[in-house]
This record gives structure tokens, sequence and C-alpha cells, in this order.
């Protein structure tokens, strides 16, 4: 399995400007795979989303690529149908995923860290507890996404 297999298709209408990239590095030897936006979304204005929430799931790496083994995938992906539905609804926008070397994360914009993780918690009734580190920092002028994307606008 190639590491662009770990990129799920959907068929979710989005904006037509809604550009997602991807992009491969490496992070100690092993190959990293950057999936962004490729833009601010329609709507989103940066100053009043200025919480940056980062979602982390770290797995056991099984394989020599460092890339999820095909049930974790899975299992990251059910989540990741979760926060779809979170995703420009006036509370966040996921700008960043970044999969290898035994992670993957989320990079969130928020208006408010209260009220979406409260949402969060009710997207995810019924699923089972996933491994998750969510850290909140305080990201005005959204540098990481920025860092991520190298010159997005």
């Amino acid at each position: 399995m190639g590491v662009l297999d770990f990129i799920k298709k959907k068929n979710v209408e989005k904006d037509v400007d809604d550009t997602w990239t991807i992009a491969e590095g490496l992070q100690d030897e092993m190959p990293i795979l950057y999936r962004f936006r490729a833009g601010v979304p329609v709507g989103v204005s940066l100053p009043e989303y200025p919480y940056l929430l980062s979602i982390l799931w770290q797995y056991e790496i099984k394989n020599p690529s460092g890339m999820p083994s095909n049930e974790q995938n899975e299992q990251q992906l059910r989540f990741d149908d979760a926060l779809d539905q979170m995703d420009n609804i006036g509370h966040g926008a996921l700008m960043a995923v970044i999969t290898g070397n035994g992670r993957r994360e989320w990079i969130w914009y928020v208006n408010d860290t209260h009220e979406w993780l409260k949402k969060l918690h009710i997207s995810l009734e019924g699923h089972p507890v996933y491994p998750l580190n969510i850290e909140q920092t305080e990201d005005i002028g959204w540098l990481t996404w920025k860092a991520i994307c190298d010159g997005c606008k």
C-alpha cells in the first residue's frame, strides 16, 4: 500500500474554491503525508477563529512505512467521518491533517474551544474511546497552518 493510499476520497459537497493540497515529507527518515487546505474557507475570518486545536492520535508503528496499519487507518477514518460534520458550521475549520511516523494529527481553527469540544463529544456518541490528545493554543494569525502550507492565503 502506497503512502497516498491513506487519503480517503469523499464525495462531500464543498465550496468549489475549497481546494485541498497533498504534500509528502520526511521525519526521522519516515514518510509524512500532509493534507491541507490551500486557502481559508469562504466565510471564515482568521481573527474570528483565533484558537488552534491540535487533535493528536499516536499509534503503534506496525509497518516499515510508519503509516497506520489498515485497521488503524479504518479507525482513524471513522473518527475523521465524525469530524466532517464539524467542519465549516460556524464553529471551526479543519485546515490540515498530518499522517506518518506513528501519528495522525488534525489541525483545527475554532472560535470557541469549549463549544467546539462539546459538539465534538456529541458527534462521537456511539463511537469507541479513541486514543486522542487534544491541545489548544492561541494562534490568531494562523501561523501553524501557514507554516504547513508554506505561502497559502
